[in-house]
């Protein structure tokens, strides 16, 4: 007899059931697909415990100068990660929030090894082009195990573990107040004994305070005036000096329960300008120049920028580690400009004046524009001797005026005529008599025209 179709309810339908809502969890839909243009793509789209992510851009801009990537929705120099220049890869600056898992890459990507459950968060990705500025961010979860991943989501604040101190306002500048307070404290604390160190040295003890006798507390060596207790163990410190950044810990004492922690707290002063050296630079075409941004060295971000647009590292662009210090080689009139460097830390940021740099023509360095010295000598006596003959025929003309005899006023002006010899009257002269060797002139007597007069 066959065996009829399973019963609606049997154990059947329970497996496939069970089957159908496993592979929905193993098979997530690619999140890629409904981001827009622009935004932050995850590989793999869901990253679990141990393994690595890379988070890339779609359609970057083109010729990108620089990447920076923050631990957070917007571009908080204290969460930032690291800056990646693609036109010089090695030149990657690293930021406050790099763990030393995290990597920049082609394309402007960021790619994490080994992440873990505190990755879990929002990341932003500022791009810097010329005339062009993209900011995108990102949501990347960090999933326990597969199958937990759609059962159990990692919540955020799962990232700091019992014990740890948490300090308020997170990046506190120097005249501003801030509290520390551990993180989910023991039950029943009896005191909470706060050292200006990393360990429980009595010298540098803050102060001890007493949860159930608050107006109690007993303040230590290390207590400035400005520090008091708080309830759930916590610290308050009013008008912090750059000379408060250190770190501090915590010694809570409970029936059956002794725990130590610790923190490093770190004061931020608000940036003055900054300023570029020299202020004005004049530079030949084809030379190099260096600038320097002067700078708080409670700065930990630089950026140089040339009429307002942001400059990354080149061929020709060459920063120090630090940025601190700017080189340009084989100077181009393009290069000319008004330079700026803009500096921020966790609290605050500021941009130079601007530096205007001109850059004018170099002629070849085997160009010879000068005159030798046999060349100046040859000028000199070919001048002289200009001189000199000149001189020569001015005294030559001048003489020959002179020497002209002056003509007589009013006497008759003479005709002469140079004729030839004319037979005597006697009769023809004989053959080959000897000539007379004398010229022979006549001339016509005055206001006589018509009688001649022989001159020998």
């Amino acid at each position: 007899m066959g065996r009829g179709p399973p019963r609606p309810g049997g154990p059947w339908a329970r497996v496939l059931l069970a089957a159908s809502v496993l592979g929905s969890c193993l098979q997530p839909a690619p999140a890629q697909s409904t981001r827009p243009p622009g935004t932050i793509v995850l590989s793999p789209p869901s990253p679990v415990v141990g393994g690595g992510v890379s988070l890339a851009p779609r359609d970057p801009p083109q010729n990108v100068l620089s990447c920076n990537w923050f631990r957070s929705e917007t571009e908080v120099p204290s969460r930032r990660i690291l800056t990646y220049y693609p036109s010089a890869p090695s030149n990657t600056s690293i930021g406050l929030a790099h763990t030393g898992r995290e990597t920049g890459g082609p394309g402007c990507a960021l790619h994490i090894a080994g992440v873990t459950l505190s990755d879990t968060g929002t990341y932003s990705l500022v791009m810097e082009a010329p005339g062009n500025r993209v900011l995108a961010a990102v949501l990347l979860r960090v999933w326990a195990s597969v199958l937990g991943s759609c059962l159990q989501p990692a919540p955020v604040q799962s990232t700091r573990p019992p014990g740890t101190i948490v300090l308020s306002p997170p990046s506190p500048a120097v005249g501003g107040g801030v509290s520390l307070a551990p993180r989910d404290p023991p039950q029943n604390v009896l005191s909470c004994a706060w050292f200006r160190s990393a360990t429980t040295d009595e010298t540098r003890r803050i102060l001890t305070y007493y949860p159930s006798a608050p107006s109690d507390p007993i303040t230590g060596p290390a207590h400035t005036g400005r520090e008091t207790g708080g309830p759930g163990c916590a610290l308050h410190i009013a008008g912090v000096t750059l000379s408060d950044t250190g770190t501090y810990s915590l010694l809570m004492e409970a029936p059956g329960n002794r725990v130590l922690t610790a923190v490093l707290l770190r004061v931020w002063e608000m940036l003055p300008r900054p300023t570029v050296m020299p202020n004005q630079t004049l530079v030949p075409e084809n030379r190099t120049f260096s600038l320097t941004c002067n700078s708080s060295p409670s700065a930990d971000t630089r950026l140089w920028l040339r009429d307002g647009e942001p400059l990354g590292p080149s061929r020709r662009l060459v920063l120090s580690p630090d940025n601190r210090t700017l080189t340009v080689l084989n100077v181009t009139r393009g290069d000319a400009g008004a330079y700026q460097c803009e500096v921020g830390n966790a609290v605050s940021s500021n941009r130079s004046e601007p530096s205007p740099v001109t850059v004018t023509y170099s002629p070849p360095p085997d160009a010879d524009l000068g005159l030798s010295a046999g060349a100046i000598a040859g000028i000199i006596i070919g001048s002289l001797a200009g001189v000199a003959l000149a001189g020569v025929v001015a005294y030559f003309l001048y003489s020959r005026c002179r020497i002209e005899p002056p003509q007589a006023k009013a006497a008759p002006v003479l005709v002469y005529e140079n004729l030839p010899p004319t037979a005597c009257a006697g009769g023809a002269a004989p053959p080959r008599s000897p000539r007379d060797p004398g010229p022979t002139y006549e001339t016509l007597q005055p206001r006589q025209p018509d009688v001649y007069e022989e001159l020998k």
